[in-house]
Order: C-alpha cells, then sequence, then structure tokens
C-alpha cells in the first residue's frame, strides 16, 4: 500500500473516476459534519502566510487505479462521504457563480459513480433537478440534497432558497 498527498484539486481532476461500491453504508453525513469542514476551510484560508496552508481531510483509500475510458478509475474504500461531501460544495459553489453570472470558466470535475441508493439525489444536485418539485421538498432534510442546500444557501433549511 502506498500513501500519497493529493491536493483537492488533484482528487478531483477530470481525469478521475470513482466508483462507491454498493455494499458502502449510504450518504450519511450531517449539518455538524458539513459546517465542521466550512470552519477548517476558513481556517485554513485566515492563516498568515508564514503558517502552514495545507489540511488533512483524512484518508481516502481507493484502489489502485486502472486507465479506463480517457480516466483513471478507482474504487472507494473508505473516504466516500468526504469525497461526496466535497463534490456537493464544489457544486453548490459553481451553480451560485452561475446564478450570480459570475464566470468560473469550464469546470470539469472527476466523476463519482455513487451507489443505486444515493444515485437520483446525488445526480439531483449535480445537475439542477432540485428545481423539481419531486426533489425540492427533500432539500431541507438531511441527507445529499439538505447538503447541497447547506453548502448553497447556508441552511439545510429549504425556507432560505432563493
Amino acid at each position: 500500500m502506498e500513501g500519497n498527498n493529493w491536493k483537492v484539486a488533484t482528487l478531483f481532476s477530470y481525469q478521475n473516476r470513482y466508483l462507491i461500491p454498493e455494499y458502502q453504508r449510504h450518504y450519511a453525513w450531517n449539518i455538524e459534519r458539513w459546517h465542521s469542514l466550512i470552519k477548517d476551510t476558513i481556517e485554513i484560508e485566515n492563516r498568515k502566510p508564514d503558517e502552514p496552508q495545507h489540511h488533512w481531510l483524512g484518508i481516502f483509500l481507493v484502489s489502485e487505479g486502472k486507465y479506463v475510458d480517457d480516466a483513471q478509475e478507482y474504487t472507494v474504500i473508505d473516504g466516500q462521504q468526504r469525497l461526496v461531501t466535497l463534490r456537493l460544495w464544489l457544486a453548490a459553489l459553481e451553480h451560485t457563480a452561475k446564478k450570480a453570472e459570475h464566470s468560473l470558466g469550464e469546470m470539469k470535475f472527476a466523476e463519482i459513480r455513487v451507489q443505486d441508493a444515493d444515485r437520483a439525489e446525488f445526480e439531483a444536485a449535480l445537475s439542477h433537478q432540485w428545481e423539481n418539485p419531486r426533489w425540492r421538498k427533500h432539500l431541507g432534510e438531511i441527507g445529499l440534497l439538505g447538503c447541497y442546500c447547506y453548502f448553497r444557501w447556508g441552511s439545510s433549511g429549504s425556507d432560505s432558497i432563493i
């Protein structure tokens, strides 16, 4: 087993693909975990230039990558909650910028194939399907759409949606 220190940009490079196997538990992080992630990130941003600018996100344990269809493909063994949470945060940032008509350029991220139990909700968050009444009612709940809502509007309650 070999360890690597990756930057978030490397982790989410569009040249990577992550497969989360069916035996993994479904998405279970809650507002306390989301808040902790934001708090840590803000803390890093506020560090003085002479202080370390890196942060330990924990272990992402993945299978050895194999090259498939122009991407390096990994099976996620541990770290799927953090991986999915960070991807939802990136989606919320991207969607907020686009709504405010700020150009971020073309953004391409690593593909994450979540297990069947989470797939529909994950895709709804990434592709603006949450605007559909079928999904919108789930925005105030804990789960993938609640996570997206938290990062997009700063709350897990759908009453804060603009």
